[in-house]
Order: structure tokens, then sequence, then C-alpha cells
């Protein structure tokens, strides 16, 4: 039986009422909310209005889910950028579930647009990802790494005249470089998405400036060729993909011919060797406007530039929020989901899962299991599909076994 969400209509923490469902994820539920506070843009001071925000709501039971939640407002709160989702609150509801409150974007996901229009012309492709890249700078500039960069943590949003505004999306599995803040992370973990991740966080699994250079060099290929630079059906393919398949040059995808400083410029930032890739975000925007003819090139960004130390081997991403145990999904009424309309938090519809805020109300809430696995010089690809054979360490990996091992993931 289908039935609508039960905490259509409520409100939270006494000031936000939860107007209509966005979207769920494997940690948590997001709404379109009225913030019963706080005066709509161009209201005068004391006049009755609501604030539109997405509010995210995570899963009660799951301490580390919580105290990443936490760490994403966090890190919202810390980055002023225009091209970072505002952090307007967030805190802990009696039910113990983690909330966020969060400007409400009114647009899609590049990834959506990608669906829609497929490739886009390059000039576009540079807009939008200088935007992105001044995202990244800007969050790597206060100590904090993205690790999920990709269409579908970008938002696109009609701003001051500008139908391609970008805002970077999804700070939930973002992570500390400065050591005065704890990673939540367990050592070895890897989170991100698979088709964007890095090649040296199969063999490390830490994050880095570089890794999150070469998921912006992903998503550029994908913009501009409507695919993605590797495909596979295992999580195996792609950390032998990222780490040791060429590339394809985007020009030969492209359905337009692309500058060749362009094409360089993305082969640059999916360099397999993390010194190989751009030194810093800063650079790379550098790179993207030294394109365009000097009377067309916006103002310099106005970020602190952070290089990325050198590293002596290289990286891969891959999408993992590990839950203890899969529990069965239950029905909601999917009227209540708008696929076009994205809050902050790069999130993909999934079922749902029921527990309870703490007066008794169910709580949608759904969870999924992935992991990573490591590997670096040169494997064999065995006969049979899904093994490979790593001459480093000696061990035959077979597909199957793996994923009973790691759970399934989705891309």
């Amino acid at each position: 039986m289908v039935r609508a969400d039960p905490l259509i209509g409520s409100v939270i923490a006494e000031r936000y009422r939860l107007d209509r469902r966005i979207a769920s994820t494997d940690i948590s539920v997001v709404y379109e909310a009225a913030d019963l506070r706080a005066e709509a843009p161009g209201e005068a001071p004391g006049e009755a209005a609501e604030r539109r925000c997405a509010v995210k709501i995570l899963h009660a039971a799951r301490e580390d889910v919580a105290a990443r939640c936490i760490r994403e407002a966090e890190a919202m709160a810390r980055v002023a950028n225009a091209h970072v989702v505002e952090a307007l609150d967030h805190g802990i509801l009696p039910s113990r579930n983690v909330f966020i409150a969060m400007e409400f974007l009114d647009g899609e996901s590049l990834s959506a647009t990608l669906e829609r229009e497929g490739p886009l012309p390059w000039r576009r492709v540079v807009h939008l990802g200088r935007q992105i890249a001044e995202a990244a700078a800007a969050t790597h500039a206060e100590g904090i790494i993205h690790r999920d960069i990709k269409p579908g943590n970008c938002m696109r949003i009609d701003r001051d005249g500008d139908p391609d505004f970008v805002k970077l999306l999804d700070f939930g599995i973002s992570r500390n470089l400065d050591a005065r803040f704890p990673t939540l992370t367990a050592q070895g973990a890897v989170l991100g998405t698979p088709a964007y991740m890095a090649p040296e966080l199969t063999a490390t699994g830490e994050p880095s400036i570089a890794s999150d250079i070469y998921s912006f060099g992903a998503t550029l290929y994908q913009l501009l060729t409507g695919s993605l630079p590797f495909t596979g059906e295992t999580l195996v393919d792609y950390y032998y993909h990222h780490c040791y398949t060429p590339l394809t040059p985007p020009s030969q995808r492209a359905p337009e011919a692309l500058p060749e400083g362009l094409e360089a410029l993305v082969l640059r930032a999916m360099s397999k060797a993390p010194e190989g890739r751009f030194p810093s975000m800063i650079a790379a925007i550098d790179a993207l406007d030294a394109l365009l003819p000097t009377g067309e090139r916006p103002p310099p960004v106005q970020v602190p530039e952070r290089v990325a130390p050198a590293r002596s081997s290289g990286s891969l991403e891959a999408e993992t929020i590990t839950s203890a145990t899969p529990r069965p999904a239950e029905e909601v009424d999917s009227s209540d989901v708008d696929t076009n309309v994205r809050s902050p938090g790069g999130l993909d519809e999934t079922p749902v899962h029921e527990t309870e805020l703490g007066d008794g109300t169910p709580l949608p809430f759904a969870a999924t299991r992935t992991a990573a696995t490591p590997g670096m010089s040169m494997p064999a690809r065995s006969s049979v599909r899904g093994e490979l054979l790593l001459p480093r360490s000696g061990l035959l990996i077979r597909g199957a076994v793996l994923a009973a091992l790691v759970g399934l993931f989705t891309v």
C-alpha cells in the first residue's frame, strides 16, 4: 500500500514546516520547508513572511551518520562563497534525529541537464566548470576536501540573470585537512562516486586536493561528451579503468570540435598520477580563463589558494555510505517527489524505511552499502568476468566474492 509521507505539514524545531518531500537518500530525507521565523527576501522587517528552505533529516540510529551530518552543516557554514550551498541552521530533534536547514535551490542538477540536453557546448562547459572550480577552491581554502564532485552534486539555478549559475552541494562526506578537526571515516574507507573517483584512493583511501581535481576533470569530461570517462559493471571495473585504462580524449567523443587547450586541461586534471594534475583549483580556473578571449574573461577569483602537497602515487574515489544492516524498504507516495527540483545534498531518490521521530511520527529512511578494494601495479585481466590478478599483492579478487564482502553499489 502506498502512503503519503506522514511528516508533510509538520513543524520541527518549532520553526520549520515541512511542505514537500524532495528526495531521499540512504541516510536522509530532504524536504522543501518554510522557515516560520525568517523574513522572505524583499519583505520589510516585522512583516509576516516565510523563507523557503530545504531541511535534511537524518536517521537517528546511526551515530556516525549523525556526526557526518553535523560535519556537513559546519563545513558549509565555514565556506563563504556564492557557489557553495548556504547552511542556515542545524540541530538535534527530541527524537535524536539530526537536521540541517539549507537554502532552497529551485533548479536542477547538471546530471539532469545532461540527461535532457546531452553534451553541452564547450563555452558553456567552461562557464559551468569555472564556478564548480571556484566552489571547490573555496572549500579547499578552508581545509575541506569535498570528495564527491560530480554533475549530480552541482545545482544549476537562475540567479542574477544567469540561468547557469552553479551551486556545489553535498558536503556529507567531506573531509577536513586540518588536524584540529576530527576525521569520522574509518581508516581505509573510500567515499565518493566510482565513476568520478581518483586512482590513488584505491591504494591509500586518503582524499586530497588532487583527488578533488580528478573528480572535477571527470565532471568536465562528462559535460563535454555526455559520457562518463569510464564505465563498468562492478566496483572493481571502475578501479581498474581509473588506475590502468588510458583515457579516450574528449575530442574523440564530443559532438563539436574542442579547443586543444580545453582537451589538455581535462587530460591534465584526470592524470592518473596526482602530481601530474593541477596543483590547485585556482590553477585550473586560470587554465579555463585562458581559453577565452581577454575581453571575455571574468574577474579573478577572490579565494585564497591552497596547493596540493607533492605525492608519490596516484588516486580513485567510490560512492559509499556504509550502513549497519540493510533493511527492507517501504513504499511512500511518489507524487511527493520532484526529480527536477533538488535541494542541497546531491540526493538521488531511493526506497525508504520507517523509523520514528520522538513523537512517534514515522520517518522515511533507507540504507545501502558499498565499499572499496585495493590495487596499483598493472594487473592482468582474468578470462573470468569480474576477476583481477594484482601482481603487487598476488591476490586474485573475484567479483562475486568481493560483492558478497562489500555489498552492492549504485553509480
